[in-house]
């Protein structure tokens, strides 16, 4: 059961490094040892009784209830009368070792580890409210076995731990010491799971690989689909599944781990996976080292989302690519024959999206990836810029032309919403639209208060990047971030980075939402703007060695904000004063 289990978790490694390994190029790889009985597979490693009472603590500061850990300490001791889990050791952290097993192939032993002073004083202590009972067979081995169920467990101690397993024999097959395996990941996180793949069983490793090799067989028939449609997505998924196991092969180590910052508030999440040295993953990883950006200045301080994307050099298989970008060329020319029934106007959609594809394929092959996005929700106003380093700006800009140029030919009213060359800004050319927002939009009047009567869209074209704006105040926006860039210069960058502030959120629905939900969010708002802009979820991958984390962090405001959903509005006060 516990070995389905990390198979499972290893399915999920897969998905993870799915985009190194679209992209890596094919190379050989030694497939994983068979895995040696004496290292374990699956690392479960928790804090200490006392780092958990300081995360209890913090959250209870953060929330509101700065008494939280003392009461469920008091809770505690009234249970074990007032003894409070003597003889555990309260300054090591808990763990549990999976260890394959050698006679069977798909199964494992558990051994949960328990940092004890005394382990007899800890197994009198209260167990009654727990409903166990104990029994020593031979000194120093404890039978323990939850009221009202058979199967019981083995406890011993060695080397201040106390070594719980399902089986007597257990005890002398697992180590004595989880220390090695428990005090890199104790030093990182308050909690934490790592599975070292290459010491999983062969039958695990071969599980996955019969998975993804028959994955083309397994493809879910899709309604309307022609049998030139499904072999053409056969194709790349097998090209894609490829891919994956090459990388799979290559893996060492896969983690997740949890850590609350007691004095700063942060709640951090790290998923991280790292392959084997000197195989063709890890060189892939290493390729996303020491990215740098143009665009820094897109991180306006007011903006409600942030995003950038960094990449050294394309390490994309080519073939891969050229089996995706068919298979879409394909499909919209599908959807383009069945919508548009007049032949030349079809024809032209057509052609433009050959195009669009081209320069697509040109930047995900391209010698760089740089590429950075911003929104800015405020009560009277909404702006959206984007900017994107382009490998060929030639085709880029005519394609644009040529997009116009079809356009007008079709709607020639557009001729006069539509002007190329309008501005130039630090060498950059600047082509606006002004589109009227439809009388019957939904949600008129709140676009309209967003962005105006008519929708303004700026797209500039530079020597080798191109940026688009849209919104109120796109022109102005979109030159200030285009100069606070230029001004920064080049700048250290990871190959992906989000940041949404909650304070930003809140005071948009406070002025924007349904009229009942408004007084609780400007409520929220006005708790987080006191947090000094601690107030965003952000969300990175960041190069590490020989892999990549991904890390999900909540600042110190988001804690704060399930107190404020759940408390009274105060008495007799309207805190909105929108209509």
């Amino acid at each position: 059961m516990l070995m389905r289990k990390a198979t499972l978790t290893l399915l999920a490694i897969v998905v993870l490094i799915a985009t190194p390994g679209l992209v890596a190029q094919a190379e050989d790889s030694t497939a994983p040892a068979s895995p040696s009985p004496a290292k374990p597979a699956v690392v479960v490693c928790a804090g200490s009784y006392n780092q958990w009472y300081g995360n209890v603590e913090a959250m209870g500061r953060l929330t509101g209830n700065p008494d939280l850990a003392k009461g469920l300490e008091a809770m505690l001791k009234l249970a074990t009368g007032n003894r409070a889990l003597d003889g555990l050791d309260k300054t090591r952290p808990l763990g549990a070792l999976v260890i394959p097993t050698p006679d069977n192939p798909k199964g494992g032993t558990l051994c949960l580890y328990v940092p004890v002073t005394n382990l007899k004083e800890l197994l009198s202590t209260g167990l009654e409210p727990f409903r166990l009972v104990t029994e020593e067979q031979d000194e120093g081995i404890y039978r323990v076995r939850p009221r009202g169920r058979r199967s019981p467990v083995f406890v011993t101690q060695r080397n201040g731990w106390a070594l719980v397993v399902e089986k007597r024999e257990q005890l002398e097959a697992v180590p004595a010491d989880p220390t090695p395996w428990l005090d890199k990941l104790t030093k990182q996180y308050d909690l934490a799971v790592q599975i070292h793949v290459a010491n999983l069983p062969p039958k695990v490793h071969e599980f996955i690989a019969a998975r993804l090799e028959r994955a083309e067989e397994r493809m879910p028939p899709i309604q309307g689909e022609n049998a030139v449609q499904r072999e053409q997505r056969r194709r790349v998924i097998g090209a894609i599944a490829k891919a994956i196991l090459t990388a799979a092969r290559d893996l060492d180590q896969f983690t997740v781990g949890w850590v609350l910052d007691d004095e700063t508030g942060r709640s951090v999440v790290d998923i991280s996976v790292t392959a084997q040295p000197d195989t063709p993953t890890a060189r892939h990883f290493a390729h996303l080292r020491g990215a740098q950006t143009r665009f820094a200045g897109f991180r306006l301080p007011e903006a409600m989302v942030t995003g950038s994307w960094a990449c050294n050099r394309s390490t994309a298989n080519p073939s891969v690519v050229d089996l995706v970008f068919a298979m879409l060329d394909q499909q919209a020319e599908r959807d383009i024959n069945a919508k548009t029934p007049d032949a030349d106007r079809a024809n032209d959609k057509k052609h433009l999206a050959k195009l669009l594809f081209g320069i697509a394929r040109g930047m995900v092959l391209g010698d760089r990836v740089d590429g950075a996005v911003t929104l800015i929700v405020q009560p009277e106003a909404a702006t959206f810029l984007t900017a994107q380093y382009v490998a060929d700006m030639t085709k880029l800009e005519g394609f644009l032309k040529l997009l116009v140029e079809t356009a007008t030919k079709y709607k020639p009213e557009l001729a006069k919403q539509i002007h190329l060359d309008a501005d130039e800004f630090q060498g950059v050319r600047l082509h606006t639209a002004s589109f009227p927002v439809p009388p019957k939009a939904k949600d008129r009047a709140r676009v309209v208060r967003l962005v105006g009567e008519t929708i303004d869209v700026v797209v500039g074209v530079g020597d080798e990047n191109v940026y688009v704006a849209v919104g109120r105040d796109a022109m102005k926006t979109l030159k200030r971030a285009i100069a606070a860039s230029a001004q920064q210069g080049p700048q250290p960058a990871v190959p992906l980075q989000w940041s949404v502030s909650a304070a930003e959120i809140a005071e948009a629905a406070a002025a924007l939402g349904r009229p009942k939900d408004r007084d609780r969010a400007a409520l929220v708002a006005k708790a987080l703007k006191k947090t000094n802009g601690k107030d965003h979820l952000n969300v990175s991958v960041v190069p590490i060695d020989r892999g990549l984390c991904a890390r999900v962090e909540l600042e110190e405001g988001l804690l704060q904000i399930p107190p404020l959903l759940r408390s009274p509005l105060p008495p007799d006060v309207s805190l909105s004063d929108q209509p």
